[in-house]
């Protein structure tokens, strides 16, 4: 059984068009530019739910998989997002990785999270089921930071995916929100259960840490590699929103002050559990 699951996902993953196409080296701290299809995603697969490609913006996430050499498995797990906004009608966009964010070497991927705008000003959001796996991988380097215990060990997403402002942490804060879990959680592995505040109120006070989704790339990246990237009157973000069920983030907040963003039931859910099943398939 567990060989079937594993041809599934190995199939799965060659199978799937790549969204986001990232250079084969990004180095930390100079911008590099990302190709982009969302008509290769999963949202239109059957696999995913019935909620569609009709997205006008997307946030781009960094994974990573510090848990397994180089050429093992892959398990996808989001770490922080690299811009708050990317509209999705571009075929290229530009981003910066923090040098400070994660560690020079491999392997690294992309994944990428799509929302609106409702007509309250709200914010709907939805995670493809196989978003994590639309993207090639590849190495960073000029970076300075290094994997903590936790990451090596149990990771980073698995210790911290479920708290309120997971969804919340640019690569910018990354660093400091590793350490922060690595501190308050990383006693209690493997039994961490319940609220724990001081994590909460250590992540929520990291330089860098919040998302702001009127801060949105609006144009291809150009030949010189630049691009344009500015706030989008809220009177426009609102007006291309829809009802659906899932909150939260004011799209007239500051990075510093906006809402929690939650990406709630299994969508917010899939690719953790997606780890999981693959994280049992490689130990069995």
């Amino acid at each position: 059984m567990f060989r079937i699951f594993l041809l599934f996902f190995v199939s799965l993953s060659v199978a799937i068009d790549r969204v986001l196409t990232p250079p084969p080296i990004i180095t930390a701290g100079s911008p590099a530019v990302i190709e982009f299809n969302l008509s290769a995603s999963s949202c239109n697969s059957s696999f995913s739910s019935d909620r569609g490609c009709d997205w006008p913006f997307l946030t781009p996430w960094l994974t990573a998989d510090p848990n397994h050499p180089p050429d093992g498995f892959f398990v996808v797990q989001q770490q922080c997002f690299l811009t708050p906004c990317v509209t999705t009608n571009l075929s290229n966009f530009e981003i910066t990785l923090p040098p400070s964010a994660v560690p020079d070497g491999s392997r690294y991927a992309l994944a990428f999270l799509l929302f609106k705008f409702r007509d309250n000003g709200t914010v709907d959001t939805y995670y493809p089921t196989f978003s994590g796996f639309g993207s090639d991988h590849f190495n960073i380097t000029g970076a300075n930071s290094t994997w903590t215990d936790l990451d090596v060990t149990s990771g980073y997403q698995q210790a911290a995916g479920n708290r309120p402002w997971f969804w919340n942490v640019s690569c910018a804060a990354l660093e400091c929100a590793r350490d922060c879990t690595d501190k308050f959680v990383g006693p209690k592995i493997p039994y961490v259960a319940g609220p724990i505040p001081e994590l909460d109120a250590c992540v929520e006070a990291c330089p860098g840490y919040g998302w702001d989704p009127t801060e949105c790339i609006k144009e291809n990246a150009i030949l010189t590699s630049s691009t344009t990237s500015s706030s989008i009157p809220t009177s426009t973000l609102a007006s291309s929103g829809s009802s659906s069920t899932s909150p939260s983030a004011s799209p007239s907040a500051s990075p510093s002050s906006s809402s929690h963003l939650t990406v709630p039931g299994t969508m917010g859910r899939m690719p953790w559990l997606v780890s999981l099943v693959v994280t049992a398939i490689a130990c069995c």
